[in-house]
């Protein structure tokens, strides 16, 4: 993971929101180029340079819907954390009812209020989630499917062209770096 920090006027040419965007190969390049500079590079130099086309590729990028709104309530809060760490789990809301300290109804009403998706749908998100970053570090679709707990790869499929519009096999082809 590499890390890029922008002065606030060049920051605000990308924009002025969280997003989660598509790193093209030029854009990998261009971010590990920035990292290999000095942190005091000259404002006409090589550096500089990197930097304005690493900014341009940003502001053009492709957003992707990656983000999973994550809870405060402490009840809430361990089903996710849980889920995160093993998206495959396939207990019900009821189920993780019993180890959370709430019933699945209240788990169910704080799922819409603080994440704005119901608990299918925010498990699916994180799935889906999972599936895309499995693809994109070069897993066939199949292996996604597995690591995202899908039933099966057919099903996967379909739910990422719904989600993303276009086939995991498209996906891995056009972002994996």
């Amino acid at each position: 993971m590499r890390a890029l920090f922008l002065r606030k006027s060049a920051a605000e040419r990308v924009g002025d929101t969280a997003a989660v965007i598509a790193v093209t190969p030029l854009l990998r390049e261009l971010i590990l180029a920035a990292c290999a500079e000095p942190l005091d590079w000259a404002l006409d130099g090589r550096g500089h340079h990197i930097a304005a086309l690493a900014l341009d590729e940003i502001e053009n990028s492709t957003e992707l819907p990656l983000s999973l709104s994550q809870p405060v309530d402490p009840r809430l809060k361990r089903v996710t954390d849980a889920l995160c760490t093993m998206p495959t789990d396939s207990r019900s809301l009821e189920d993780w009812a019993e180890n959370s300290g709430a019933t699945s109804r209240t788990l169910a009403r704080l799922f819409r209020a603080e994440t704005g998706m119901s608990f299918r749908q925010w498990r699916r998100q994180l799935r889906l989630t999972e599936g895309f970053t499995a693809l994109v570090s070069g897993m066939s679709s199949s292996e996604a499917a597995t690591v995202a707990g899908f039933e099966s790869a057919p099903a996967f499929g379909a739910a990422f062209l719904e989600v993303f519009g276009l086939t995991p096999g498209k996906a891995r082809e056009k972002f994996s770096c």
